[in-house]
């Protein structure tokens, strides 16, 4: 039981010094005239299972929305780095239009759900 204490404090180092390993995709979306940005931000060491929902949601998206979308790799404005680095449920889909956060949608979700999320937003 006196070795509980000395194990502690070995582990807790250990586990306070996990990396933020985070990937970004962009993926642009026209709607009626309107841009819509979705940020994508995700773990590389997420489970591919949890991203699987958010993946088929976006593929929807850009079928049923967009004829024009392209992915493209962009230098990603300041304000756009600070907000990822406040992401702290992954995954995570947030939608902007210009700099400004119109929604977002993060954690294990389905793709039913997602698609129900942001399509409100869409439409409008």
């Amino acid at each position: 039981m006196k070795l509980l204490p000395l194990i502690l404090v070995f582990l807790l180092p250990i586990v306070g010094c996990e990396q933020k390993h985070v990937t970004v995709d962009t993926v642009e979306l026209e709607l009626k005239q309107n841009n819509y940005e979705l940020l994508f931000v995700t773990k590389t060491n997420i489970s591919k299972k949890q991203e699987e929902s958010y993946v088929d949601a976006i593929l929807e998206l850009r079928i049923e929305y967009d004829d024009s979308s392209k992915e493209e790799s962009k230098k990603l404005t300041e304000w756009k780095q600070n907000r990822i680095n406040e992401v702290q449920v992954f995954p995570t889909l947030i939608v902007l239009k210009g700099d400004q956060e119109i929604t977002s949608v993060f954690g294990p979700k389905s793709k039913d759900e997602i698609l129900e999320a942001l399509s409100k937003t869409l439409i409008q």
